[in-house]
């Protein structure tokens, strides 16, 4: 009894290609599947953006109903829970630029001369322990440092002042 391996083989190759086959037809749909979710994403990011823009502009429609544009950027009280409530969001946007311009004023010169110092003066060592925590504090939000100073800074400015 002969056997014919030559045959064999070459069912052995078929079956390898009709498994490759499979293999790529799953694969396939595994990568449309994915690009389905993927656009699903990004459409739901767009609509849920323009739901808040819709949203916005619909309540302030609503609201420039009863307040007008100019006594909203100009008048000086926000007085919104009084009898007679006033919508003046100018001391809000002076105490912003304010408070941004007082910020600009320390962090430029401050930021400018440590970041000299670190390049041209300081020593490797210096420069090896100062600089991993300056990445360390670049990274921490704002909204933390204010909460610090709220309540850390702030009464330790109130007890000497």
């Amino acid at each position: 009894m002969e056997t014919n391996h030559a045959g064999t083989g070459y069912l052995r190759t078929q079956d390898q290609v009709r498994l490759l086959a499979t293999n790529k037809t799953i694969q396939k749909v595994r990568e449309r599947a994915i690009e389905f979710l993927v656009f699903l994403c990004a459409l739901s990011s767009i609509a849920i953006t323009l739901g808040i823009v819709g949203i916005l502009l619909f309540e302030s429609w609503n609201f420039f109903k009863h307040v007008s544009l100019f006594d909203f950027l100009t008048d000086t009280q926000w007085t919104v829970l009084f009898e007679n409530p006033r919508y003046g969001i100018m001391p809000l946007v002076t105490g912003t630029v304010v408070t941004s311009a007082v910020a600009l004023f320390v962090a430029l010169p401050l930021g400018t001369t440590i970041a000299i110092y670190l390049s041209e003066y300081a020593n490797n060592r210096v420069r090896e322990v100062l600089k991993p925590i300056l990445e360390l504090l670049s990274a921490v939000p704002t909204v933390v440092f204010g909460y610090f100073a709220l309540l850390f800074v702030t009464p330790l400015l109130q007890s000497f002042l």
